[in-house]
């Protein structure tokens, strides 16, 4: 669990492979809009940045947003893990892909995709960085983007070799970069400062990293305690590619709330895939003795007995099978105890929540339970 402090600097560098095309920071400006001809730039890649404390309602939650989005991907600190594997994230969605940088001990990062083609850079990652090279269209361009989810142990020293190396690769490679960090320390928006959140910010102001988060809204919130210790980093090559960078305000579950942004690409086609198990047997029979006969009659092309199990189109978007109304409205309620108690900062108001968080885990467990007998 963060116990932390926070500090972050700007400046840092991009990386990759010197053959991957990435965005003319020319001829792009900070609103995402291009100068060349316009494309149908009508989607986005969603990121989500967070924090678990190893939390299984917080988990869930954070599976259920996932669900429910096209293309995302999800920066995460501190998982629900068991003996080393993490839990709560992965789903039979073949589009959903989780990365963890580390099997041979219990990992405090991961990065979760959907819809998108991405893989891992084991070279880069460690317990407490994972790192995936994401690639995406925009204006009919391939761009290549590396993201890592990071988080930064308040007893080690700052900066990591692992992210030495990886901002490194970063900027000799020239690919755009983003960090999505619990950095554990205390400085920016805040009135404190630690020795460890003055090196870390000497260290980010030789780089090309920018800090992202706007405003001065707490990310991190326990009891009366707000500070912003989870930071959001680009490389100059992608900052201005990222728009709409916000503190989710609904309660995560977790002491740490959700980080929310997002970047433009090129509308994708519709994938159409046959399901196999919704065929209508019956008719493929009837197509395909029609068409054979007895001892005379060839089916020359598949269509031509296709019709009893057509293409469809694929959505993304989906439900969780234990999501019901109960849990619904338990979570409603902890939100709304959440919000009293940010605002009113009383100790009464704070054991509500924590009460109503209590009910909701409780409905949670016997909906997953009946979810999973079913």
């Amino acid at each position: 669990m963060s116990a932390g402090r926070h500090a972050w600097g700007t400046t840092q560098q991009s990386a990759c492979n010197p053959a991957d095309p990435v965005p003319d920071a020319r001829s792009t400006r900070r609103t995402g809009r291009h100068s060349g001809t316009p494309s149908a730039v009508s989607k986005t890649v969603e990121f989500i940045q967070i924090n678990l404390q190893h939390n299984k309602a917080a988990t869930a939650l954070l599976n259920k947003s996932i669900a429910e989005k096209e293309r995302c991907v999800i920066l995460v600190q501190e998982p629900w893990v068991n003996k080393k594997r993490i839990l709560g994230l992965k789903s039979k969605d073949s589009f959903i892909h989780v990365y963890q940088g580390c099997s041979s001990y219990i990992p405090r990062a991961c990065v979760v995709t959907k819809g998108l083609q991405a893989y891992c850079l084991p070279q880069y990652c460690t317990r407490n960085q994972t790192v995936v090279c994401i690639k995406y269209k925009r204006f009919n361009k391939e761009q290549t983007l590396i993201a890592a989810s990071v988080y930064m142990p308040i007893e080690e020293n700052l900066p990591s070799p692992g992210l030495e190396r990886l901002l490194f690769y970063s900027s000799s490679n020239n690919t755009p970069i983003l960090l999505g960090c619990d950095t554990n320390h205390f400085r920016w928006s805040s009135r404190e400062c630690n020795n460890r959140g003055v090196t870390l910010s000497e260290f980010l102001a030789s780089t090309d990293l920018e800090v992202l988060n706007q405003g001065s809204q707490p990310t991190f919130c326990v009891g009366n305690k707000r500070t912003i210790i989870d930071v959001t980093f680009a490389s100059k090559l992608i900052a201005r590619e990222i728009h709409n960078w916000r503190v989710l305000p609904e309660d995560s579950f977790s002491d740490h709330r959700k980080i929310y942004f997002a970047i433009k690409q090129d509308k994708q086609p519709t994938v159409r895939r046959r399901s196999v198990k919704n065929t209508n047997w019956d008719a493929f029979e009837d197509e395909l003795n029609a068409k054979v006969g007895l001892w005379i009659g060839r089916v020359n092309t598949p269509t031509e007995i296709e019709a009893s199990c057509p293409l469809r189109k694929c959505g993304r978007r989906a439900k969780v099978p234990w999501w019901n109304h109960e849990l619904k409205k338990f979570c409603q309620k902890a939100n709304k105890a959440f919000h009293t108690a940010y605002r009113n900062s009383t100790s009464q108001d704070w054991e509500s929540h924590r009460a109503a968080k209590r009910e909701f885990k409780k409905a949670l467990q016997r909906s997953k339970r009946a979810s999973w007998l079913d």
